[in-house]
């Protein structure tokens, strides 16, 4: 059963209205220019750009598969009879995860600085 909070339900149902409310006023331009495309042949998108696009989706699908795979995994080591879970009790997982992810960010740091800016030392 997914249970969602009411934040964010009323967040959608709000930005949903107000999107509906500006696509019927004129004075709101939604649209961009749409770019000009030089259309190829049949034959060069069926043998170039299909089989890229196939391939590509091919290679997310397995990206998905191995992301959902280490999720389990974690959420299996992190519960409370799992390798990590049964080890540290409740109120230091927090800690624990956040020693992980400095200790992660030391080897990684844009991790510790994803969307951010950041000077140089």
């Amino acid at each position: 059963v997914l249970v969602l909070p009411r934040a964010a339900v009323a967040a959608t149902a709000l930005s949903a209205v107000l999107a509906a409310l500006a696509s019927r006023d004129p004075r709101v331009r939604l649209r961009l220019p749409a770019p000009d495309y030089a259309v190829g042949s049949l034959g060069t998108y069926l043998g170039v750009e299909l089989p890229t696009y196939l391939g590509l989706g091919l290679l997310c699908g397995v990206v998905a598969l191995a992301l959902d795979a280490g999720v389990r995994a974690s959420e299996d080591a992190w519960a409370d009879d799992g390798a990590v879970g049964s080890i540290l009790p409740t109120p230091l997982r927090p800690a624990a995860c956040g020693a992980l992810a400095g200790a992660l960010g030391v080897v990684c740091q844009p991790i510790l600085f994803n969307g951010y800016t950041r000077r140089p030392a």
